[in-house]
């Protein structure tokens, strides 16, 4: 079994480019896993003693949009 494991860049402008990155690296490798960080798709927002609603529905919303993206990744599976 291969698995590829990646890291994300905390700023929101390179993470387009991480994501692109990533694509070809899979597509190359082969993996049968791609093991991605927990929240890669947002600012890390998890700091302090409350949670920000505002921040948190932003958050799930682009860790949807990218969700619906994992096809882009030629896995058979995708973790995070």
């Amino acid at each position: 079994m291969k698995l590829s494991i990646c890291e994300f860049p905390d700023e929101m402008a390179h993470k387009a480019k991480a994501w692109d990155a990533l694509v070809s690296h899979v597509a190359a490798a082969e993996p049968d896993i791609v093991v991605l960080p927990e929240m890669p798709f947002c600012d890390w927002i998890f700091v302090g003693d409350a949670v920000d609603l505002d921040l948190w529905r932003k958050a799930i919303d682009q860790h949807d949009r990218m969700i619906a993206k994992f096809g882009e990744l030629k896995s058979r599976w995708v973790m995070t």
